[in-house]
């Protein structure tokens, strides 16, 4: 599961141009920027990350970069998908045309927390992630809480009840040979 911070500011020529020679990525989108945050280490998980010095002094909001992955080959598997806080699907802003095998199939920007929801190939268990954002000085951590791990079947609970959607689908995707496209994703209306 790839999973970064990415933060959206209004546009301003330099502070992109700024953003660009400090060696982030940065893209120009409809009324904004869209800053791609740089992980402190690579050998740290790539859950730290530094907040560009030209932000300190700015507006700016953060979002978790999620994607929903992976699927079945012939022995193992497993799959996560990426839901709201309620169990939701959620709206993709990208869905790769030509997605790899078990790979990433869609990409969400939510903005601070976010849930996953994963499963093996075979298997009845069923994780339950909370991933957010938490901001310190400089850097911008993602904290992740496990909050619930069972049987699919067990479920029942109140609070975890609203999941069992997504859980299916983390299941089905698990078990999906070859697996090339999303499984729990929300269509945005066509209006």
């Amino acid at each position: 599961m790839k999973t970064e911070i990415i933060a959206k500011m209004s546009y301003s020529k330099g502070l992109f141009d700024e953003l660009i020679e400090n060696g982030f990525k940065v893209k120009a989108v409809k009324g904004g920027l869209i800053v791609n945050f740089n992980p402190v280490s690579e050998e740290d998980d790539n859950n730290v990350f530094c907040i560009p010095q030209p932000l300190l002094m700015r507006d700016y909001n953060l979002l978790l970069n999620i994607s929903e992955n992976g699927g079945a080959l012939e022995s193992t598997g497993k799959a996560t998908i990426v839901c709201g806080l309620s169990g939701r699907p959620l709206i993709p802003y990208y869905i790769p045309s030509g997605p790899s095998v078990c790979g990433n199939h869609a990409y969400f920007s939510i903005p601070n927390n976010a849930i996953t929801v994963s499963s093996y190939k075979n298997s009845y268990d069923i994780m339950i992630a909370k991933h957010q954002i938490v901001t310190s000085k400089k850097r911008a951590t993602i904290e992740t809480t496990s909050l619930w791990y069972g049987q699919m079947d067990d479920l029942l609970p109140d609070c975890f009840q609203d999941f069992q959607a997504a859980a299916t689908a983390a299941r089905a995707k698990a078990n999906c040979y070859h697996c090339r496209e999303p499984h729990f994703v929300a269509i945005r209306d066509s209006q």
